[in-house]
């Protein structure tokens, strides 16, 4: 037997050719996957067996071992013998599977009868497995299971079972915090890379390492089926008792809601249909000639020609009149950021004294920053598509780029072009292109508002400076008589609401928010953290997913609403994904069981000093009510590279939001609030 890797090779082929020619040797190779550059010449090793001058024994048999891998020969596959090892689907088969049969399993007899571990030892190791099983399996339910899907493998419940019986060894009394430490955090918590799935992790072993499983007449699920064994049971009654478990497995066992559960099995019916999907032929000349449908050139033509009708050129693609002062009355071509760089803004930075919060806004950064970003991607979609649609008339050379292209918008999916330039979104092609042209809309409308109201000030700068000229005969002072004027004015740029979901960077606006409150009241930003408050009702409750996404709608909430706070901003067009809120109790509530999506109504996000949020803990009651910290996310995937902190590039931040629950109780559950749904 070889183990493959670096340098093993040459072994590996010494061992076959001398096992040839002897008498009944076998030969077995395992982790082939870690062997790539010796995978060719093992496939010709193999095709040598064949050859009619070979002297090879007839007893002779090559065994090779390997993860599914791209790199292994197909030919080998194909001559070969296949046998595939799958581990055990289900509570009841993984826990079968550790307390196995003839020893196989990692508990055995041995393990399972220590008396030096006390009473309390066979119900703690049972837990143990049980919680193995749950965290193994709580990846069939996607995103609400884990953000990462992690491959804890049976290393982990070996070492577990391990520091468990030295631990509980000749002692007294339990050690409950470093059974728990050492078990959540440094053994089945060192695979975990996202500090949320931390918190469930801990959140998920708390139920099975606690002094309540020790209690007579406990039970991992509300009918009583699944329990912990007794002290007096045998590894045999322990087996037979695994054996008369139901066969499928209820989300509760997991800390989930029944809506988890239709969710698993709405996601393998998806993958199922794309397989099938995958496996369609293209469309043929003869079957579009029968059927008088289009071929996919003029679909892809009529697709490319009805995306470029729809998308603007830049965002602020229209023309602006600005009449800076009476001499200039022509229109001309401005945006935002020519704007901000010009004389105009520049005349208006020299009037403000002090801390104005319009000159001196952070949004305006935000702003040109999201405008440049919408900018550079209409640019790369604009570009790519009229390349494309010369290649497809023959004029330039189609290209491996376009080809992905052609490729993706055939299957209605947004190229990978695209999405390096793009935000963050699993929405299908269609859904993608509606979007944008949300998002351009927003920031074109927050733009002309902000024009807008830069026109104003500096006119009225003007006249104010013409008057004082007239009147005292000072001919350019700066308006400090008007400086109540200039600050009632100072917020009508901006939104009275914002979109956050509409942001290529939802943190990059949080952030500028907290740094105008921190400019405002003369203090550190880092001092600075967000308090939450959720409005009473949900904005156009009546109107469902889709008719809540309309441009007109978005529009008229975020600039035609009424005033925003006076600190801190609203922010509308978020969901939660495994919970809902209640418009009645107004607090966190289980969701129904056909839906696992809910709008959540408008929020204020408060800028607050730290210390002030250390007084409360989350998980401590106020009153009847305590708080969740929900995580919010760009998309359901929930996941997205990791940063060094820790956190994915796919979270934004978290929210308090009241309950009348634990917040375990929605940690297990895996509740988290959404910027956006995948259609």
């Amino acid at each position: 037997m070889v183990s493959l890797g670096r340098g093993q090779g040459s072994k590996a082929e010494d061992l076959i050719h001398k096992a040839q020619l002897l008498s009944g040797q076998w030969v077995f190779l395992q982790n082939c996957h870690l062997a790539a550059s010796f995978m060719p010449r093992l496939c010709t090793i193999v095709d040598s067996f064949t050859q009619p001058n070979i002297n090879m024994d007839p007893q002779f048999r090559l065994w090779l071992s390997s993860t599914p891998d791209p790199s292994f020969p197909i030919p080998i596959l194909q001559k070969g013998f296949k046998m595939a090892i799958e581990p055990p689907r289900g509570l009841k088969g993984k826990l079968l599977q550790t307390f196995g049969y003839s020893g196989s399993g990692d508990v055995t007899e041995i393990i399972f009868n220590k008396v030096e571990c006390g009473l309390s030892w066979k119900k703690l190791v049972f837990s143990l497995c049980f919680f193995n099983a749950v965290v193994h399996e709580r990846k069939k339910y996607g995103s609400l299971g884990w953000n990462v899907p992690y491959e804890f493998n049976s290393s982990d419940l070996e070492v577990s079972i391990q520091m468990l019986g030295m631990l509980l060894a000749n002692q007294e009394e339990i050690p409950w915090q470093a059974i728990c430490y050492l078990t959540g955090e440094v053994v089945y918590g060192g695979r975990v890379t996202d500090h949320w799935d931390r918190r469930c992790l801990l959140s998920i072993l708390n139920n099975f390492y606690s002094p309540v499983v020790l209690q007579e007449g406990f039970a991992y699920s509300s009918d009583g089926v699944y329990r912990p064994v007794s002290a007096t049971d045998s590894l045999q009654d322990c087996r037979a008792y695994l054996e008369s478990l139901p066969d499928t497995d209820s989300p509760e066992l997991f800390g989930m809601h029944a809506c988890a559960g239709r969710a698993f099995l709405e996601s393998q019916a998806q993958t199922f249909i794309d397989t099938i999907v995958s496996m369609q032929p293209g469309i043929s000349m003869d079957t579009l000639i029968i059927s008088g449908g289009k071929s996919q050139d003029e679909l892809v033509l009529e697709i490319a020609s009805d995306i470029l009708r729809q998308l603007p050129l830049t965002v602020e693609e229209q023309d602006t009149e600005l009449t800076p002062g009476t001499q200039h009355s022509s229109k001309m071509k401005i945006t935002l950021g020519s704007l901000l760089s010009g004389p105009i803004w520049a005349a208006l930075a020299k009037t403000a004294k002090g801390h104005d919060p319009f000159i001196n806004s952070a949004l305006l950064t935000v702003l040109r920053q999201e405008i440049d970003r919408f900018n550079n991607l209409l640019s790369v979609i604009t570009i790519s598509l009229h390349s494309l649609q010369q290649a497809m008339k023959g004029e330039i050379i189609f290209t491996t780029g376009l080809e992905e292209l052609y490729n993706s918008v055939l299957k209605s999916k947004v190229p990978e072009f695209w999405q390096l330039y793009s935000y963050m979104s699993n929405k299908s092609l269609g859904s993608w292109i509606d979007d944008l042209i949300l998002r351009v809309n927003f920031f074109a409308t927050w733009a002309n508002q902000v024009i807008t109201c830069i026109q104003l000030r500096y006119n009225s700068c003007i006249k104010l400076l013409q008057k004082q000229a007239k009147t005292s005969g000072i001919s350019f002072s700066s308006p400090t008589a008007d400086r109540s004027n200039i600050a009632t004015n100072s917020i009508q740029g901006n939104p009275s609401r914002f979109w956050l979901s509409g942001f290529f960077s939802p943190q990059g606006f949080l952030t500028a928010v907290l740094q105008n409150y921190a400019r405002q009241n003369g203090i550190s930003v880092d001092s600075l953290t967000f308090g939450h408050r959720l409005l009473p009702t949900i904005h156009d409750e009546d109107c469902n997913l889709r008719e809540v996404k309309r441009k007109q709608n978005i529009i008229q909430t975020a600039f035609k609403g009424s005033s925003p706070p006076e600190n801190g901003v609203l922010v509308f067009g978020l969901y939660i994904d495994g919970a809902r809120w209640s418009t009645t109790t107004h607090v966190l509530e289980e969701p129904f069981l056909h839906d696992r999506f809910y709008p959540l109504p408008e929020i204020v996000f408060l800028p607050q000093q730290i210390i002030q949020t250390r007084d409360t803990c989350p998980d401590e009651e106020q009153g009847e009510l305590m708080h969740y910290e929900c995580p919010l996310y760009r998309t359901p995937q929930r996941a997205g590279i990791l940063l060094s902190t820790g956190l994915s590039t796919n979270f934004v931040t978290t929210v308090s939001l009241p309950t009348k629950r634990t917040s375990s109780h929605w940690v297990t559950r895996g509740v988290a609030m959404l910027c956006q749904l995948d259609d």
